[in-house]
């Protein structure tokens, strides 16, 4: 008889690297929430700007994600332990006590730190996404009775391949050879040599993804791993509430640029696929995934029976595909319901395929706009602005076209696979099957989610809101009269066809008005 996944939770011990960020923060709470037997969570978090790891595990675990928990277990944080470490350091620069500890009690691994930045240079991703990855295998070879070690990857990291299966597409070069380079290169020529070292990589993100999971090929033979590819990951579906999100997770600044009217136009194809993944549904997989390869070791329910290892590319483009074409409409509408505060122009995003009709519209919606704005701050003596946010704006845009182009393809076997061979309740709690998210209700429950939580504006000010979006229609109607007004008095004066135009609709409208006359008087007597 199979074991279900809070069962197999009951009495274990998880070691967790990453979890404050986005992702590791749910998985806390939802380890916590619905495995209520599970015996202990350890923590592995360095200190930042002076606070140690048991003041940020505070601080994480008193925000808003954990009040469904806090209410049903009020001492859930019994049940969390800290650890001081970082994960660039041998042995994680664990102290030797809580080194022995986690030596002999930790049963699960879930590594999530790493790095999501798209632009961040490639010295300082390889250290974290590769060089903290080996450190903390390294580390779980020695845990005894280890038995899962989940890693965090991408499905970008493999976006140049035609067919992503769910295995690993190994990169020629050696990953130590790759580390080597920031032993002895300087920093400025390993920022040159960036394109080059990536190669067909959209960025240096998706390239340190991939030479990871190259390590994991190289020195993790031995390990029960497993590998999550998510797409882009995006506001919860579910739990612990529809559209939780925080700061970088996700498309939130296209809908937070978009919502209030400074993103005007994309260069894209609408029926291009944008994959988003639920945060939620990502870790609901991570669980489900470290109990599938620990009740089933011989990995009879995946596709690949020669593999090492367990690989599920967890993304929504090929099962429940939402376009491009489709967030463009609904972010206009939905944002407009429900407008974010302080909004520049009322929304109005356009999606294009041309180059010459984006710059064009970047152009006369971005750059124009922008200028005069901030050519009018100045003249009442006030610090411009709105030409920086363009800046990062179109920064923004450039980093992430390359999501506008992708045509991703991939298996989704062990997915399904491990969706089918779950348990009934384990599926209805541990949901991770993306086939039933309605998008236009996932994309409004987003743009709520981001004014809520993410810029911590009160839904009682949409109102407000409202009549401020309206305020720019009126001001956009009454200029558009002016221009026109401004330019046909232009035309009148230096062209005489228009003159005679103008004098002619003058002349028929006389005719009707006086024609009108004498209707009205024949119809009186």
């Amino acid at each position: 008889m199979s074991i279900s996944v809070s069962e197999f939770y009951s009495g274990k011990n998880v070691l967790i690297t990453g979890g404050t960020g986005f992702i590791g923060k749910l998985l806390i709470e939802k380890l916590l929430y619905s495995c209520d037997s599970l015996n202990r969570i350890y923590c592995l978090i360095r200190e930042k700007d002076g606070h140690n790891a048991d003041e940020r595990l505070n601080e994480i675990t008193s925000c808003k994600v954990f009040d469904k928990l806090r209410k049903k277990d009020p001492n859930f944080r019994d049940r969390l332990c800290p650890i001081s470490g970082n994960i660039l350091e041998k042995d994680l620069n664990i102290s030797n006590n809580v080194l022995n500890e986690l030596k002999e009690k930790v049963n699960l691994v879930f590594h999530l730190a790493g790095t999501a930045d798209l632009d961040l240079d490639v010295k300082t991703s390889l250290l974290t996404n590769v060089h903290g990855l080996r450190q903390v295998l390294d580390l779980s070879k020695n845990f005894s009775n280890l038995e899962a070690f989940v890693h965090i990857s991408s499905i970008y990291a493999n976006c140049d391949e035609s067919f992503i299966d769910e295995k690993i597409y190994a990169s020629d070069v050696e990953p130590q050879k790759v580390l080597n380079l920031l032993e002895w290169m300087e920093d400025d020529w390993l920022k040159l040599g960036t394109k080059k070292l990536i190669e067909n990589k959209p960025n240096t993100f998706a390239y340190t993804k991939w030479i990871g999971e190259t390590l994991i090929e190289k020195e993790a033979c031995n390990l029960p791993m497993v590998i999550i590819r998510p797409s882009t990951v995006g506001a919860s579906w579910k739990e612990p509430f529809a559209g939780w999100v925080e700061k970088s997770s996700g498309p939130c600044d296209i809908f937070i640029a978009a919502g209030r009217g400074y993103l005007r136009s994309m260069k894209g194809e609408g029926q291009a696929v944008l994959d988003i993944v639920p945060v939620d549904v990502v870790v609901n997989l991570i669980i489900s995934a470290a109990w599938n390869r620990a009740t089933n070791t011989k990995k009879s329910i995946l596709t690949d029976e020669n593999s090492k290892f367990h690989i599920y590319n967890c993304t929504t483009g090929g099962l429940n595909p939402f376009r491009w074409g489709e967030m463009e409409n609904f972010v206009t509408q939905y944002s407009k319901n429900t407008p974010f505060e302080g909004a520049f122009r009322r929304p109005n995003l356009t999606l294009t395929s041309n180059s010459l009709v984006h710059d064009y519209w970047v152009f006369i919606s971005h750059l124009l706009p922008a200028y005069m704005s901030d050519l009018g701050l100045t003249l009442i003596g006030q610090k411009p602005r709105v030409v920086k946010v363009y800046k990062k704006i179109h920064k923004m845009l450039g980093s992430i076209e390359y999501l506008t182009e992708l045509d991703l393809k991939c298996s989704y076997d062990s997915m399904i696979a491990l969706r089918n061979s779950s348990l009934e309740n384990d599926s209805q709690i541990f949901y991770f099957d993306p086939r039933t998210i309605h998008w236009p209700t996932y994309i409004e429950n987003y743009l709520i989610g981001t004014k809520k939580y993410l810029l911590n504006e009160d839904l009682h000010g949409v109102p407000a809101a409202k009549k401020h979006l309206k305020t720019l229609r009126n001001i956009r109607w009454f200029a558009n009269i002016v221009i026109g007004v401004l330019i046909w008095r232009l035309l009148i004066a230096k062209s005489q066809p228009a003159r005679n135009l103008w004098y002619l609709v003058l002349s028929l409208a006389a005719k009707f008005v006086r024609f009108f006359r004498i209707s009205s008087t024949m119809i009186k007597q």
